[in-house]
């Protein structure tokens, strides 16, 4: 009976401990997704009826644990969205997004293969959006801009070499962008503008969404 006791409390002493992030291991991971919807029934003969959304989005990363339960780790990501409309005479909406950073995760074990843990990331992004179709009139939009954020999660350790993630939106961001565009109509004088924007965000109140991961480690 008390081997039997020492064995299953050394079993349970192995699942406990496999939760923690030991210094050393590097994880692969990343993201991927993608939509695509459409609206029928409208007036086909208005612009702007009958919306067709498509989008995808990628988002490697690599990290190592260059402590016990603390990850440095480094990400990129693309994104492509368009939407288009049943009337000619629309334009074609078109985004592209390019992203990297870094991140510094700290893990905080609470038993059963949970973690819970908090990122800080760094993270420089820029996008393009341009309206295309309609011969009458262009439109392009460039925005650059470097953002700081903090962002809670959980993760599970599946097995020795698996690790889901769940990471609710950050709690807090600072952000500063530049947009440069440019709309051109014929018969009117072309209009650049250009904007910088700076300022502080939040997520507190929407804390119900969450995004999912899978990390192998190696």
């Amino acid at each position: 009976m008390k081997r039997l006791f020492l064995s299953a409390l050394a079993l349970s002493f192995a699942f406990l401990t496999q939760a923690q992030i030991t210094k050393g291991t590097t994880f692969i991971g990343g993201g991927l997704s993608f939509g695509d919807s459409k609206s029928t029934g409208g007036d086909t003969t208005n612009s702007y009826t009958n919306p067709h959304s498509s989008s995808f989005n990628i988002s490697p990363s690599i990290s190592w644990a260059v402590k016990d339960n603390l990850v440095f780790g480094v990400f990129l990501g693309y994104g492509h969205s368009k939407t288009d409309y049943a009337a000619t005479n629309t334009p074609v909406n078109k985004q592209d997004n390019y992203s990297a950073g870094v991140f510094l995760r700290k893990y905080k074990p609470v038993g059963s293969g949970f973690n819970l843990f908090l990122q800080g990331n760094l993270n420089f992004a820029y996008s393009k959006t341009s309206n295309e179709g309609v011969q009458q009139y262009e439109f392009t939009s460039t925005t650059w801009g470097p953002s700081l954020g903090l962002a809670p999660g959980i993760a599970y350790r599946l097995s020795h070499h698996w690790q889901a993630e769940a990471m609710l939106p950050g709690l807090v961001s600072v952000y500063y962008n530049h947009t440069s565009s440019s709309q051109e109509n014929p018969g009117m004088q072309a209009y650049r503008p250009v904007t910088n924007n700076f300022g502080v965000s939040t997520s507190v109140s929407n804390l119900t969404q969450f995004t999912l991961g899978i990390l192998y480690s190696i």
